[in-house]
Formats: C-alpha cells, sequence, structure tokens
C-alpha cells in the first residue's frame, strides 16, 4: 500500500510511520492509527543471552518501523548489535548464543515462552518515553483527505472492534488451513484479547506524541532522513481531514517558476497570495523585503500612520504539553524530569 501511495496509484493508504518521513508532504488522518501503549505482543526481541550481550541482531524485513524502533531503544541503553536482515518468520530460527531476532506479527505471538529472554518493544518504549508507540497510519496525497475518508476509516474501526472475536476466529482457521502446526498458534480468545486490548486503534494527543517522538529520535540518531528537514528545528507530521483542506489545492495546479519580488509586489498592491506562494516567501524571501512589502500594505490600509502593539502574555499553569507548537521552546520533552510550571 506504500508503494501505491507513493506511485501515485490510491490516494488514501495504511503506511508504516518510517514511511512518513520520507514523505513529510503526506497528509495522515486523524484518530485512526495502529499502535499500542505498553506491551504489544506482536513486536519482539527474543535472545538467548539478557540484552547487554546481544552481539547480534536478525531483524525480520517486513517492518522498517520495527527496525528502526529496536535500534533506537537498544541505543538509549548504549547497546549496538550488528543487525543483519532476515527474510520474514526465519528469525527466530537463527536466534543462538549471543545471536537474537526482532520477531514480528502473528509469528510472534508464540514465542512468548520459547526463549530464555523475551523483549517486547512496545514495553520498551513506554518504559524509555512514557509515551504509546503508533506502528503504521493512514495517510494521503496532499489535499485529497476529505471527511468522508476519515468516517469511513473511523466506521471501519467500529465494525473490526464489534467483530473482534469473529475475526480472530477466521484468521486461526486460516491459519490451519495454511498448514500452519496448532502448536504455533494461540486460542480463538487470545487473539481477540489482543485485538482488543494490545492493539489501540485511536491516534489521539498522546499517540500523535508518540509518532513525533519516534521520528524525531529516529532523525537524529541517523536512522531515518527526511527531506528538507533543519536537524535544528523540530519534527512535524501533518494531521489533515477535519476539513476538506481547500486552500492545498493552489498548490497542485501547474504554475511557472515563483519569484520573491514578484510575490512581494502583489502582496504589498493588496494581491492574494495562495499557500504554496506564502511557503515560498517564507523560504525565500529576504526579511527586509518582506517587512518592507507588509509596511507598504499597512500604509495603504491605514493612511493615518499611527500604528499600535500589543503585548501577548500566556499565563500557564504547567508546562507538561504535548502539542509540541513549531515555535515554542518552553515545553519539555518526554524524555526530561518531571514538568512542573
Amino acid at each position: 500500500m506504500r508503494a501505491a501511495l507513493e506511485t501515485g496509484e490510491c490516494d488514501v493508504a495504511l503506511v508504516p510511520v518510517a514511511a512518513c518521513a520520507a514523505h513529510p508532504e503526506w497528509e495522515v488522518v486523524p484518530e485512526v492509527g495502529i499502535g499500542c501503549r505498553g506491551p504489544v505482543h506482536s513486536v519482539l526481541l527474543v535472545s538467548a543471552v539478557p540484552l547487554p550481550q546481544i552481539e547480534r541482531i536478525y531483524l525480520d524485513a517486513a517492518s522498517r518501523t520495527s527496525v528502526v524502533l529496536v535500534q533506537l531503544l537498544l541505543r538509549a541503553q548504549g547497546i549496538s548489535p550488528e543487525c543483519v536482515h532476515a527474510p520474514h518468520r526465519e528469525g527466530a530460527g537463527l536466534v543462538r548464543g549471543t545471536h537474537a531476532a526482532l520477531v514480528i506479527g502473528d509469528a510472534a505471538m508464540a514465542l512468548h515462552d520459547r526463549f530464555p529472554h523475551v523483549f517486547d518493544l512496545g514495553a520498551m518504549w513506554l518504559a524509555q518515553t512514557g509515551l504509546p508507540f503508533v506502528f503504521a497510519v493512514w495517510a494521503a496525497r496532499p489535499g485529497l483527505l476529505t471527511p468522508a475518508h476519515v468516517t469511513a476509516l473511523q466506521d471501519a474501526r467500529a465494525y473490526g472492534l464489534k467483530h473482534a472475536e469473529e475475526l480472530a476466529h477466521a484468521f486461526r482457521e486460516q491459519q490451519l488451513q495454511a498448514g500452519l502446526p496448532a502448536r504455533d498458534l494461540l486460542s480463538d480468545n487470545a487473539y481477540a484479547n489482543y485485538l482488543r486490548r494490545a492493539i489501540r486503534y485511536g491516534l489521539s494527543t498522546k499517540e500523535r506524541e508518540g509518532v513525533v517522538e519516534f521520528l524525531s529520535r529516529a532523525t537524529a540518531a541517523g536512522l531515518l532522513t527526511i527531506p528538507g528537514h533543519d536537524p535544528e528545528d523540530p519534527v512535524h507530521i501533518r494531521f489533515a481531514g477535519g476539513a476538506a483542506p481547500e486552500a492545498l489545492v493552489a498548490a497542485r495546479r501547474p504554475r511557472p517558476p515563483l519569484a520573491a519580488d514578484e510575490l512581494l509586489a502583489r502582496a504589498a498592491a493588496g494581491g492574494r497570495l495562495d499557500l504554496a506562494e506564502g511557503i515560498f516567501l517564507y523560504e525565500h524571501a529576504d526579511l527586509m523585503a518582506l517587512g518592507a512589502a507588509a509596511d507598504a500594505r499597512r500604509a495603504a490600509l491605514h493612511p493615518e500612520g499611527v500604528v499600535t502593539y500589543i503585548i501577548d502574555r500566556n499565563v500557564n499553569y504547567t508546562n507538561v504539553c504535548v502539542t509540541r507548537c513549531k515555535f515554542c521552546n518552553f515545553t519539555p520533552r518526554p524524555a526530561a524530569a518531571a514538568a512542573t510550571s
């Protein structure tokens, strides 16, 4: 689905969070995702030895997000083993001595009692950050996400939770018919509990914070790259869909090359700028020229020459916040000490 979204074959798709780094232009559907708050049970690092003794990890190639996550979690503890990619479902069979494996999906769920050391990545992330972890989100190409998309996905989420037992039973039967041994499967009830309790399908404020924290840490560690991102700037995700993003339509229209002088002259004369033009000026216009154009427009609207200013004062009862406004230097990061005002 990610490849189809990248090539324009579809408008909206379920994509791994790690893929969002390479596509900052994507808009993420709010309120719907796939994550956990604590143990996820289906993304595990399994080993015969404790974490500090692991020298090699076989990484399941089916999940780039989990591959980045396990490296982040281990580096935070000063552990940097060799990482080798392994085919999906084969990593567990390679565990021996100081060689461990990252196992994901239903293949991981039957491994909790088969290795001396089993580390749940969802639980490790929560312990390190205090935040939920989001593995995948629904994303759309710019300007194409509508309230109808969001409503359809929310309805699908509600349907899935309502029919968790039926879906769990159907999944187990499908695996049996495919020839998977019963010993490698859990009960219908265990799969239903996984769907209802381990996985979280919301994308509220805390989950969004988890997404941004993961991408921030991954880019800082050099495990992911965001095109055009300045390391000094905070990472942001474009959440959309609450209303039709009509303002973004102009950014997709064919247009001649933009020129800062022409745009400033039009704005100073009272002409309107669209979203793409405003972003272009923000990134390329000389600050003094921008100020001069703004002053010219002010003079045209208020020729009397009287200018007033206000002092902006915000009374904050606490500096605990997860909004991450780009201009704010006040809010501490989750890893910081307990925040107080």
